[in-house]
């Protein structure tokens, strides 16, 4: 097998020196550096990355790249429209801070411009590069406008001895320049530095790093270029742009921003056969794997497929490291994976109404569109419309097509914009065709939106739902569930985008009081919505940034209309009393009469431990109703295996009642009680609780079970169970455990070797 072929030990070392000397590329050190802060967080964020890809590819083979630009396209930097702009889907807004100690690297706008414009060159594969190298549909914009609606030059600038920073030791300090008013999740961040050091302070040849989906420093994302690499020379020639730049660093760069891999990357020759090429290595079949880093041009073939007669390395792509002369290909499959992550983790980037609000216009034509709901309950009495907003082209022309239960409706045009409302019950799919003199571009959404007659919200205090990337759930009687964008569009300010846990609270006639979360922005601050998805006076409260089960909220025993949040604290940015890590309480309050005074009262009230002390936050609080049916039973994860089970009572007291040892040290393991209070699942094991006293024995471990739980729930009648293992790097299996089994086992039962859940962001 020539993977990797046979080579001499002084052929080997020479092929080492190289590396050292062209390893432009910061990326891997930065990934592994993440790593190392949470690597359970880190590798659960990368399956359940993959398992999306997957996913996605099924839902959407095939339709991912577009035609090349057209031959007869001159428009390079101009903002204006016309008959010549190419086609595209997704259209981003860039911000550049410049981070200089001198006029050197202080560099001018047309140079930046010129990396502006390399950026939607290599992405639109203006060259006409022949095949695998594809257009995909990823075009790029300095932004005219912050969230605030203020006009910005998309240029930032600052003086700071952090131009020369050392990689990852000051990278969170480096990613805090120029951010403000531009959150990360709507803004790609661009930092153009003097150079880039390692942590050592010594410069070993990095010209650009970036962060990956999931991977951040302190809340932010972006990345990183060397001023004399950021631009294409033939475009701007003058000092200080080195004269063997095409601006492919960054381009490099943004690819694994958008979550691409080096076609080296995860052990090298990986994928090698036609049914794994696209799930390991690179996760691209049309990438041949590629057995090391090798900074040269040249004819190598490093590892040896089994399929498409075992191609040569691509030497030609922007994912390897190739010097900028022999590099002109993003492939198809690397574009399904860009656009992937924009429909997923980085999905607020590219928001129609965003790019519309900066009001500038810019040379592409394309028929993306969002809608800001995809479910109205039927009411003919009450009009209420689901808005569909694409992109404002100057000079285009729209033409909507609506089908209702897959017959055609209605056809209308002039406008970017069109709304469906809840007159008519159905299933709609939405076609937008966008036209200028010259071509027509064609985007459809099915099950854009469903009005149904829904009936009533479920009558539970869990009728409501509000978690992950902006997501949420309704459930209605008669098992009806529907999404709620609610929280997505009513987006100023931003809502909940968590990688870990949320809180939900509801009244028992099913109607919201308010939820909150750690967004991935301020991963330091909970922020607490009301029920308008407003953020309420008096959040934020602390957060902790990292938390898997962070948080738990439940009615103020004794007192009507407040309500208790508990959490995990790790910073020190809101203060209301002495405030350092470990658990807190907060009161909202509720106001029936005007829910627009709802408030967050008692905010970050420290909770100790019975010896008086304050307790180490694990990853997991929870709440059980004690059986007097007003007081609460927190119980909260502390060192190692240490569970502290406090008692929430009258006039907000907090008061530990005592602990019990767990046998479970993986810091993200969840503490899950049934319905009925009675039983609490804690990793591996399950206890009984005495809602009485507090007391929890031990029931059943399943030792024979390897890995980590990283998720249980239990049934409605508390009498089976289902767990969520990790073991050895894979995707979760399922397992199902009857309560009642005399069994050892629990009559365990396996359900799943798929991770289910992976698809639930997805509608």
């Amino acid at each position: 097998m020539k993977s990797i072929k046979i080579i001499s030990l002084s052929i080997l070392l020479f092929c080492l020196e190289l590396h050292g000397q062209g390893n432009y590329c910061g990326h891997d050190s930065v990934e592994l550096a993440i790593r190392q802060r949470d690597s359970n967080r880190y590798d659960a964020f990368n399956r359940n990355f993959r398992s999306s890809v997957r996913y996605f590819r099924k839902q959407n083979s095939g339709g991912f790249a577009l035609p090349n630009r057209p031959p007869n396209y001159s428009c390079e930097i101009c903002l204006n429209t016309g008959p010549t702009c190419p086609k595209t889907r997704y259209v981003i807004p860039v911000v550049v801070h410049v981070v200089y100690t001198n006029g050197t690297n202080n560099i001018s706008d047309t140079q930046i411009n010129s990396q502006i414009e390399a950026l939607n060159n290599h992405f639109s594969n203006k060259a006409g590069t022949g095949s695998p190298a594809v257009n995909t549909g990823i075009q790029f914009i300095l932004a005219t406008k912050d969230v605030n609606g203020s006009t910005i030059s998309g240029i930032t600038r600052h003086n700071s001895s952090l131009s020369n920073h050392r990689k990852i030791k000051e990278t969170d300090l480096l990613m805090q320049l120029g951010i403000a008013d531009l959150p990360m999740d709507k803004y790609l961040h661009i930092w153009v530095v003097n150079q880039i050091l390692d942590t050592s302070g010594i410069n070993v040849g990095v010209k650009a790093y970036s962060t990956r989906p999931g991977s951040y420093f302190s809340g932010s994302e972006g990345m990183v270029c060397s001023y004399d690499w950021f631009g294409d020379y033939s475009i701007y020639s003058g000092s200080p742009l080195n004269s063997s730049s095409t601006g492919n660093f960054l381009t490099h760069e943004v690819g694994h921003y958008l979550g691409l891999w080096h076609p080296f990357d995860k052990g090298g020759c990986s994928g090698l056969n036609a049914n794994d090429c696209d799930s390991l290595g690179d996760m691209c079949c049309d990438v041949p794997a590629v057995g090391y880093q090798n900074p040269n041009c040249g004819t190598y073939n490093t590892c040896e497929e089994l399929y498409n007669s075992d191609p040569l390395d691509q030497k030609q792509n922007y994912m390897d490291y190739s010097p900028p002369s022999c590099v002109n290909t993003f492939t198809a499959d690397q574009t399904s994976i860009m656009q992937i992550t924009l429909q997923t983790f980085r999905q607020g980037l590219w928001q129609p109404t965003h790019i519309n609000a900066m009001t500038s216009t810019h040379c592409v034509l394309s028929a993306k569109f969002t809608r800001n709901k995809n479910f109205i309950c039927y009411n003919p009495f009450v009009t209420e419309n689901a808005t569909f907003t694409a992109y404002n082209q100057s000079g285009a022309t729209y033409t909507w097509k609506v089908l209702r239960n897959d017959t055609l409706t209605s056809i209308t045009g002039s406008t970017y914009t069109l709304n469906i409302s809840n007159s008519t019950p159905g299933n709609y799919t939405v076609i937008l065709n966008v036209s200028n003199s010259n071509e027509t571009i064609s985007d459809t959404m099915r099950k854009a939106v469903i009005v149904f007659n829904c009936g009533n919200k479920l009558q539970s205090d869990r009728a409501n739902w509000y978690f992950g990337t902006y997501a949420g759930l309704g459930f209605y009687e008669d098992d009806f569930t529907a999404r709620d964008l609610g929280p997505y569009n009513n987006n100023n300010p931003p809502q909940i985008d968590t990688e870990e846990s949320s809180i939900t609270v509801n009244d028992s006639a099913g109607n919201l009081m308010f939820y909150g979360a750690t967004n991935l922005g301020m991963p330091s601050d909970f922020i607490v919505y009301g029920n308008d998805y407003q953020e309420l006076p008096g959040s934020p409260i602390e957060g902790h940034g990292d938390g898997l089960q962070q948080a738990v909220g439940f009615p103020a025993p004794g007192i009507p209309n407040q309500y208790v949040i508990v959490n995990a604290t790790g910073s020190k940015t809101v203060v209301d009393s002495d405030s350092t890590s470990g658990y807190q309480y907060s009161i909202v309050k509720i106001n029936p009469a005007n829910r627009n005074l709802d408030s967050v009262i008692r905010r970050n009230r420290i909770i100790y431990d019975c010896n008086a002390m304050m307790i180490n936050p694990g990853e997991s609080v929870t709440a059980i109703r004690h059986c007097n049916n007003r007081d609460y039973w927190v119980l909260c994860k502390g060192r190692q295996d240490t569970i502290y089970v406090l008692l929430a009572s009258t006039s907000y007291s907090m008061n530990c009642t005592g602990y019990f040892l767990c046998g479970e040290t993986f810091p993200q393991c969840q503490i899950n009680p049934s319905p009925n209070g009675k039983l609490l699942s804690i990793g591996r094991t399950v206890f009984s609780f005495n809602r009485s006293n507090g007391i929890a024995s031990f029931m059943f471990r399943d030792s024979a079970l390897n890995g980590s739980t990283w998720g249980s729930a239990f049934s409605p009648n508390s009498k089976i169970l289902y767990r969520a293992y990790i073991s050895g790097g894979v995707d979760p299996v399922v397992y199902q455990y009857d309560m009642e089994s005399s069994s050892n086992t629990k009559g365990r039962k396996l359900i799943t070797t798929d991770f289910l859940l992976r698809n639930l962001q997805n509608g």
